[in-house]
């Protein structure tokens, strides 16, 4: 593996990361209530890394909300399809 797939590799599961904990705190709370402090310490990343995704807490509540609704946009089309 290349030295820039691994870093590639890493820089994915940083976000996914932040991802999977903006997923459970904003289904527990508003996103308003939800501190980027909160948000790395759930996903056991550095600050900084947060800010190399996401340019604050609005944008990946937007994040997460877009993955949602391609999800259940997926679902719908699979359950129309019969």
């Amino acid at each position: 593996m290349s030295l820039s797939g691994t870093r590639a590799d890493r820089k994915e599961r940083t976000r996914e990361s932040l991802m999977r904990a903006g997923r459970t705190l904003f289904a527990q709370r508003p996103v308003e209530s939800v501190s980027i402090d909160e948000l790395v310490v759930a996903a056991k990343v550095a600050k900084g890394s947060f800010y190399n995704h996401f340019e604050d807490r609005d944008a990946l509540a937007r994040s997460v909300a877009g993955e949602i609704r391609t999800l259940l946009n997926d679902r719908a089309l699979l359950l129309n399809a019969d």
